[in-house]
């Protein structure tokens, strides 16, 4: 609930306000921004032995260029479009590398036509479908975590580097020009400037607020505060989605001005490290969706989730899951951005199935356990 008193930047007609919006999304994860689990076929038939997309641009060489090309023309589709909106879907996060929108000196990240390949898809979800996008910087110049989705396998040195600070505020620039000047749907855009930065090396500590030290998480509002001003420079009715490092909305709330058009994105995962098997999760889900909104400073979405557990994985469970989380979080939260739309991984889960099966939302609508949400009367 946020208080009569709360001070909210005034917008323009036609803009989403995530206060009163509530998202049923899906991820476009390993789109612009490859992760080996989610594309293991590219990754053994290209990249000679690559463990991330760095070394995978490194090892191609020039060659990368064909593959990851066709990559981005086929990875999703116009049909694909088509049948998450069949399923109620509203809202597709996009994840980039940061290659997708400037130029880094000394990385090896292709730089092609994401932008316009996004940008006709995109189009047509809006223009078809009144989807809402949210482009999502997930990987900055340095490195914001350590793994592959960051920049790199071992790469951290995005905090306290001020060139990588500054690159990192031109990609902002870069994807506000789009949404501002070549989208042709302004409105229709939230930019998400970050995701998951944490400078912990211990992986045991990530996904939960030890993750982020005092000193780390101060050069993080730095940027979010810069990304703050850049973005009203420019439209203040667009708004920012900003991934809370796993601090949750209330570290944060009272760090950012109270009228900073601002979406605060939460991460929920019960495949490691949380005990969970089909039997307690649902318990567990609920109460993540009580807690992601304590302050009720700033709309909070669950940006992330998926239905693996850690134990015990049973197909049979996969719709009972599935709705129990999109309904709590629907209920507590301004609603989920499922992770993620295609996943062509064959790997095993622990109890039945594959990842595909609990991670690729397409499959998980052929199989049905992906259903229109009914709405209550």
């Amino acid at each position: 609930m946020v208080s009569s008193n709360t001070l909210i930047t005034e917008r323009k007609p036609g803009y989403l306000n995530w206060r009163d919006f509530k998202a049923n999304g899906v991820n476009l994860g390993s789109w612009f921004c490859l992760e080996t689990f989610m594309v293991p076929k590219l990754f053994a038939e290209h990249g000679n032995g690559a463990q991330d997309e760095w070394t995978f641009c490194q090892n191609e060489g020039v060659a990368a260029t064909k593959v990851l090309d066709t990559h981005y023309k086929k990875f999703f589709t116009k049909q694909d479009i088509d049948v998450l909106a069949a399923n109620g879907i509203n809202v597709l996060r996009i994840p980039f590398i940061y290659s997708a929108w400037i130029e880094v000196p000394g990385s090896p990240h292709y730089r092609g036509p994401q932008v316009a390949i996004m940008k006709e898809l995109a189009t047509y979800a809006i223009e078809e479908y009144d989807m809402h996008i949210v482009l999502d910087l997930h990987a900055l110049p340095g490195g914001v975590n350590w793994l592959e989705i960051g920049e790199a396998i071992g790469h951290g040195d995005w905090f306290y580097n001020e060139n990588n600070l500054r690159l990192s505020f031109e990609a902002v620039e870069a994807v506000l020009r789009y949404i501002q000047e070549s989208s042709g749907h302004p409105e229709s855009y939230t930019i998400a400037p970050v995701n998951e930065a944490v400078d912990s090396k211990d992986i045991r500590t990530f996904g939960t607020p030890h993750a982020l030290s005092d000193r780390a998480a101060a050069w993080l509002l730095r940027y979010i505060l810069g990304t703050i001003q850049r973005v009203e420079a420019v439209n203040s009715s667009i708004p920012i989605m900003f991934q809370d490092s796993f601090k949750g909305e209330s570290f944060w709330a009272t760090q950012l001005p109270e009228s900073a058009n601002v979406v605060i994105d939460t991460h929920c995962y019960y495949f490691a490290g949380r005990q969970c098997n089909p039997d307690n999760t649902i318990p567990v889900i609920n109460q993540d969706a009580k807690d992601a909104q304590k302050s009720g400073r700033f709309p909070v979405v669950i940006g992330e989730w998926s239905i693996e557990t850690e134990f015990d994985n049973r197909l049979g469970d996969r719709k009972k899951l599935y709705e129990a989380g999109r309904d709590a979080f629907n209920e507590h939260t301004q609603g989920n951005i499922y992770w993620s739309g295609r996943v062509d991984s064959d790997a095993k889960v622990h109890g039945e199935g594959t990842k595909r099966d609990y991670w690729s939302f397409i499959d998980m609508i052929t199989d049905g356990v992906v259903t229109p949400m009914q709405k209550k009367k």
